[in-house]
C-alpha cells in the first residue's frame, strides 16, 4: 500500500483545496503519496439561488460520495459543517483534524461602524436568525460564492458587512487584510454550526484506506463532531436549517449548547455530561428541542 497513490476528493474552491492540502501534508509525513481529484458539486454550480431554494441535505457532497462508492477516489475531505446528518450507505467519517477557531466573524470595510451597517450578506439561515443579537435593523441579503468572492463583493460595496467562519479565513490566510475589520462574534450572540471549524475525512467504512485515514484522527475533534451531529440527527435538521450546535470538552466533561429558530425566536438549550455520554446528551437536547417546537412547556437555559 505504501507505494500506491491515495486519491483524495475535494471541492474546487481555494478553501476546500487548502483543507485538502492539510490532509495531504499529514499523509505525506506518514509516507503516502497523494493525488487531488477536484469536483464541482451541485452547491458550487448553482450560485444564482439561495441554498434553501434547491438544497437538500448533501448539495456539497453528493458527487464526491458517489465517486467514493464507485472506487474512483479513496477518501474525501470536507468542511464538517457542510456534511448531511446521514452519510451515504457504506461511508463514514474516518478522521477529524484539529478544530480551528469556531467563531463567526463580522467582516466590514475599514472605518465602518456598526451603525453604518444597513445591508448584511450571508447565505446562512442560522446566521440570519441570530443577527438581531448584535446588529440593529439591518437588511439581510443572500451571499453566495467562495470566500474570496464574498470578500470582493464586500470591498465593492455590494454589502456593508458580511459574516464568515473564522476557520475559513484563517486557513486561507486572509484574516489580516488591512482594508478590512474583523469582529469575532461572541458565542452568546451567534452559536456556531454543528461541525464548524472541523475538517472531516470521509472514506468507506472499512478497509486499508479507512485504517490509514484513521491514523490522522484527533479524538477530541471527533467526539465533539459526533455529539453535534447527533443533535442534528435527533431533530431531523440539515446544514442549511436555522439550527446550531456547539460543544466543548473540559476535564472529562462535554458541554453542548444548541439553538433552533422557532416561531420567530432563537430557542437555546445547554447541558453537560460525562464525555462518554455525549451522544445521549445530544439526543436528550434534541428531544427537548422537538418538544419546544411542538409548543410544549420547556425552560430555556
Amino acid at each position: 500500500m505504501q507505494n500506491r497513490v491515495i486519491r483524495i476528493g475535494s471541492r474546487e474552491s481555494l478553501l476546500a483545496q487548502a483543507q485538502t492540502d492539510m490532509v495531504i501534508s499529514e499523509l505525506n509525513e506518514l509516507g503516502y503519496e497523494c493525488e487531488k481529484v477536484l469536483f464541482k458539486t451541485t452547491g458550487d454550480k448553482m450560485l444564482d439561488r439561495p441554498l434553501r431554494d434547491f438544497g437538500g441535505k448533501a448539495v456539497f457532497v453528493t458527487e464526491i460520495e458517489d465517486s467514493l462508492l464507485a472506487g474512483d477516489i479513496d477518501i474525501a475531505v470536507h468542511s464538517a459543517k457542510d456534511m448531511p446528518g446521514e452519510l451515504a450507505d457504506g461511508l463514514g467519517i474516518a478522521a477529524c483534524l484539529p478544530r480551528e477557531d469556531v467563531h463567526d466573524v463580522l467582516v466590514t470595510r475599514k472605518g465602518t461602524q456598526k451603525e453604518d451597517i444597513h445591508v448584511l450578506g450571508t447565505s446562512s439561515l442560522r446566521r440570519q436568525c441570530q443577527v438581531d443579537r448584535y446588529l440593529n435593523e439591518v437588511e439581510v441579503k443572500d451571499l453566495r460564492g467562495n470566500v474570496p468572492t464574498r470578500i470582493n463583493k464586500l470591498k465593492a460595496g455590494e454589502y456593508d458587512a458580511i459574516i464568515l467562519a473564522a476557520a475559513g479565513i484563517r486557513r486561507l490566510g486572509i484574516d489580516k487584510d488591512p482594508e478590512l475589520n474583523y469582529e469575532y462574534i461572541d458565542f452568546d450572540d451567534s452559536i456556531p454550526a454543528a461541525g464548524q471549524g472541523i475538517i472531516a475525512i470521509e472514506s468507506r467504512e472499512s478497509g486499508e484506506i479507512h485504517d490509514i485515514a484513521a491514523r490522522l484522527n484527533r479524538p477530541d475533534s471527533m467526539t465533539r463532531l459526533m455529539t453535534e451531529r447527533a443533535f442534528m440527527r435527533a431533530i431531523g435538521a440539515d446544514c442549511h436549517d436555522a439550527v446550531a450546535a456547539y460543544s466543548e470538552l473540559e476535564d472529562g466533561e462535554i458541554k453542548l449548547r444548541v439553538m433552533k429558530y422557532i416561531d420567530d425566536k432563537c430557542v437555546v438549550f445547554s447541558a453537560d455530561a460525562q464525555e462518554d455520554k455525549g451522544i445521549q446528551l445530544a439526543e436528550d437536547l434534541g428531544e427537548k428541542m422537538l418538544k419546544a417546537e411542538q409548543g410544549q412547556d420547556t425552560q430555556e437555559e
